[in-house]
């Protein structure tokens, strides 16, 4: 298992470390629902089977925002 770090709109945009094989792991984990979301493995748009390495950075995020009252978590990445 990897190494990562994760953050999402249902943890209330906390960044979360923890160990994971791929989104699913952590979707599983933490029982997300993945209607309507996107997948983003550092800045890179991904798949639910995405392979993650030590260092990853892993955000879910909604595919749209319908008021003004939602939230998007914006993740900044740094270059390591």
């Amino acid at each position: 298992m990897a190494k990562v770090y994760a953050i999402s709109f249902h943890s209330g945009g906390q960044v979360h470390e923890l160990e994971a094989d791929s989104p699913a792991d952590i979707a599983s984990g933490w029982d997300l629902s993945l209607e309507g979301v996107e997948i983003f493995v550092n800045e890179d748009k991904a798949q639910v089977s995405t392979d993650l390495r030590d260092g990853d950075y892993v955000s879910f995020q909604r595919d749209k925002v319908t008021s003004g009252s939602d939230c998007i978590v914006a993740l900044a990445l740094d270059s390591q």
